[in-house]
């Protein structure tokens, strides 16, 4: 939509509180002609019909920063108490960097930024501000900045704005499970980390000069790319988005990381192997019936160790093997993080079988298929600690143990004390577009190894998730999380 609003364009962002900043923004659209004004945040009172004058509403703050792309200037409103938790500090910068004008009322909030924006104090000082010769003006503070500045002594002056002598973390792929996690995490230890969190909104790692200037603005220490296209069956039909965000993305991240000497953790999937029994030159034969049977031969395989041959045999694998490939050719400093059967805050199993516990008294589940639950706040512990070294490489990451699909959903309900009666079945009683492998339990040997393996028990992890959860489950399940 912003594609179409013409002419000059201003970006007032947050929650318009009173009728002097409604009054501010009409005298400067009746004075300055040339300008339209684009409102976003909740409102308490009524937009007046006002010509040039947009209104989107309450919107996520990364959509915020893509619309400001197109924005020739960003206004920070008088009512700033809860916008300043809002704003990166970075977009602000990266925004200032591209040599466009950020006006803003004085407050104590904005005085580390003093030399970078154009503070306004009364009505005629912003009038002035927003005026269209202003805003062109080639030689006004902040463009003739950009002017004198290379993008290392841009980066050098951010990293004294935000306090810089902590290490900046930037974490692509922010708002899943694993990202909200881990941002979680690192904030527990903010006297340490500087950490930038940032969704598919706000960062389109498909596209190259997009993530090479976000990441020279940013000049992360390490940079944690938890973005990917993981639905698996949709990469059956969707192969060319499934390639861009899984290989094509990465490489890019990875790329510009190797450019700024910055470390690289890449998140990965048990769907870059096979899928099949582990055997080795076991060789097993049974007359039993198929559930049976692929549970003894479950029994016997080996899980698979980093050092294991890939062969993924779906779109969702090979994108991600791809990814893993592209990231080892250019990235000296790198983390291939493989995990699987994840859950934390978001859709996933867990959660989907106590919804469906509501109203089934009775749920048909997989019992042939094969893995690890894995709590992403395991995973986000081993990450975190993995990051801090210098032994690069690739690594398995799953809690220990193993189990089938049938019997995670019965523990599940063990654990939360509810009368459901579960029926195992079979792979083919659930046909799905991509093939699910039927082994994919992993060997954490690498972090062994290295002595970071401090990941628990399945059955350990989730019942302190499902211990936790409790928000979640109040609100979704109708205040019976239990039986």
């Amino acid at each position: 939509y912003m594609h179409h609003i013409r002419g000059k364009k201003l970006v007032y962002i947050g929650a318009i509180a009173s009728w002097f900043d409604i009054k501010l923004i009409e005298q400067t659209l009746n004075k300055n002609t040339d300008i339209s004004v684009v409102l976003f945040g909740p409102l308490e009172i009524e937009i007046p019909s006002i010509e040039r004058l947009y209104y989107f509403g309450k919107i996520p703050h990364g959509s915020i920063y893509t619309a400001m792309k197109y924005a020739d200037a960003l206004i920070m409103p008088f009512q700033i108490n809860e916008l300043i938790l809002a704003v990166d500090p970075i977009k602000i910068y990266e925004y200032i960097s591209s040599g466009k004008k950020v006006i803003v009322p004085s407050y104590p909030e904005m005085n580390k930024f003093k030399d970078f924006v154009c503070v306004y104090h009364n009505t005629e000082e912003f009038i002035e501000m927003t005026c269209l010769d202003n805003l062109e003006n080639k030689q006004n503070r902040l463009e003739s900045f950009v002017q004198q500045n290379t993008w290392d002594a841009r980066a050098e002056r951010v990293k004294k704005i935000i306090n810089k002598e902590k290490l900046c973390i930037l974490i692509t792929g922010a708002k899943g499970q694993l990202g909200t996690e881990i941002h979680k995490q690192l904030m527990h230890n903010s006297n340490q980390y500087e950490v930038i969190a940032i969704g598919r909104d706000a960062l389109d790692i498909t596209n190259l000069h997009e993530v090479d200037k976000l990441l020279q603005a940013i000049n992360p220490d390490i940079v944690i790319n938890c973005g990917a296209y993981t639905a698996v069956d949709l990469c059956e039909s969707n192969e060319e988005v499934a390639y861009a965000i899984n290989a094509h993305g990465a490489y890019y991240l990875a790329k510009v990381s190797q450019q700024l000497g910055a470390k690289f953790v890449q998140v990965s999937t048990d769907y870059v192997f096979d899928g099949k029994f582990h055997l080795g030159k076991k060789v097993l034969t049974s007359e039993e019936d198929l559930l049976t049977a692929r549970f003894k031969k479950a029994c016997a395989s080996c899980p698979w160790t980093e050092a294991d041959q890939v062969g993924p045999q779906t779109i969702y694998g090979k994108s991600k093997l791809a990814g893993e490939e592209a990231v080892r050719r250019v990235c000296e400093k790198h983390f291939i993080v493989r995990t699987a059967w994840l859950y934390g805050e978001g859709n996933n199993f867990v959660r989907t079988m106590l919804q469906l516990a509501q109203n089934n008294p009775v749920i048909n589940v997989v019992a042939d298929q094969f893995g690890t639950p894995t709590s992403t706040k395991d995973l986000a512990k081993v990450i975190i600690a993995l990051m801090q070294t210098e032994a690069y490489g690739t690594y398995h990451a799953t809690c220990e143990g193993a189990c089938s699909w049938y019997e995670l959903a019965c523990e599940i309900f063990r654990l939360k004390k509810l009368d459901v009666t579960v029926n195992p079945v079979t792979s083919e009683d659930f046909a799905r577009p991509a093939k699910r492998p039927f082994y994919s339990v992993l060997e954490n040997a690498n972090l062994k190894q290295l002595g970071l393996n401090t990941f628990r028990p399945w059955q350990e992890a989730l019942a302190d998730y499902l211990e936790s959860d409790t928000v979640w489950q109040q609100e979704n399940l109708g205040g019976q999380a239990n039986g």
